[in-house]
């Protein structure tokens, strides 16, 4: 997991990535921060960890991911 986390740094810090690439980087990097802290997950959030990893083993593209991160975005559970 420290691999993961090392690489969406990179990615949120490298301004040759697009802001939407580095917005998806940073907006997963604080997923998977709240899912260290918490037992409880929603499948949305277990959705986006796979995306993720999917992203990462470069099986799935960065604009398809987008897309899909935008749907689950949508989908997830609102937090009080």
């Amino acid at each position: 997991m420290i691999d993961v986390k090392r690489s969406l740094t990179r990615v949120i810090e490298d301004p040759h990535f697009s802001r939407r690439e580095r917005h998806l980087a940073k907006s997963s990097l604080e997923l998977i921060e709240e899912l260290e802290n918490r037992e409880v997950y929603h499948w949305t959030e277990m959705a986006r960890f796979a995306l993720l990893t999917e992203v990462r083993k470069k099986v799935i593209g960065s604009q398809a991911a987008t897309k899909i991160d935008s749907f689950l975005k949508r989908h997830r559970v609102k937090r009080p």
